[in-house]
């Protein structure tokens, strides 16, 4: 549905961006193509108008090139921190608070006052 919000030349950009990376992420490809829009934004008409599938930056196996501006990152190899802070705390002293009551004799015989039994 990208296509229909956003240009073609910018989609198209961004589906060649992915692949270069050797990636098929549908996510990748809408990031990447807004990055190619706001960057077609920024130049000025008389700039330069190369169109992006026409050069050829001798990349062939998909390997990102050193220099070839913002390398793109799975989102999948970035992980949470490993958790530093000390282990659970004891709720031993919370156990008696979820003991059920059990009524005493004289009180199970004995109607309580206000109540109707």
């Amino acid at each position: 549905m990208l296509h229909r919000i956003l240009p073609a030349e910018v989609v198209i950009a961004g589906m060649t961006t992915v692949l270069k990376i050797g990636a098929v992420s549908t996510d990748l490809v809408a990031i990447e193509a807004r990055k190619a829009l706001e960057n077609a934004e920024a130049e000025p008409e008389d700039g330069p108008a190369d169109d992006p599938l026409d050069q050829d930056d001798g990349n062939r196996g998909g390997e990102d090139a050193a220099g070839d501006g913002a390398k793109v990152l799975s989102l999948h190899a970035k992980r949470l921190p490993p958790d530093l802070r000390p282990g659970l705390p004891d709720m031993s002293k919370y156990d008696r608070l979820l003991k059920p009551v059990t009524p005493t004799t004289s009180t199970a015989t004995t109607p309580r006052k206000g109540t109707s039994a």
